[in-house]
């Protein structure tokens, strides 16, 4: 699959497309290939070096809506073919949603309603969250 890439610290140059192995879900993961993935500050954070991610290469994207393609065997609640949103996946612990496919803990992905739009949804992450808080 193809992926944006950060091999190392910097600019937005040193973003790169590559091909990478299509992950596979772990206990209590979605596999979600992506429809949208949000572009925010904090990505930039861990582009630059700010916040140091878990080890480079890197894919980056705390935000992401999608559709399931697979799960762990023991998830509940979700199936194959449902829209999803998910919320801070690439933050060092996960890659990011930055792919064609991304990985999501069930604790950070909730249901798209049948009227929600994707490409709105994956938007929304940070961006709502922020807003909510400063409510």
């Amino acid at each position: 699959m193809r992926a944006v890439r950060v091999s190392e610290h910097g600019g937005p140059e040193v973003l790169t497309v590559e091909e990478i192995d299509r992950p596979d879900p772990d206990e209590g993961e979605l596999l979600v290939e992506v429809a949208a993935a949000g572009v925010n500050p904090v990505d930039t954070y861990f582009r630059d070096g700010s916040y140091e991610p878990v080890g480079l290469p890197f894919t980056p994207g705390v935000d992401v809506a999608g559709t399931v393609v697979e799960m762990d065997d023991r998830v509940e609640g979700f199936e194959a073919g449902d829209r999803v949103f998910g919320v801070g996946i690439g933050n060092g612990e996960h890659q990011g949603a930055y792919a064609e496919y991304a990985t999501i803990p069930t604790d950070r992905v909730v249901h798209l309603p049948d009227g929600a739009d994707l490409q709105e949804a994956g938007a929304a992450g940070v961006a709502a969250c922020t807003a909510w808080r400063a409510l």
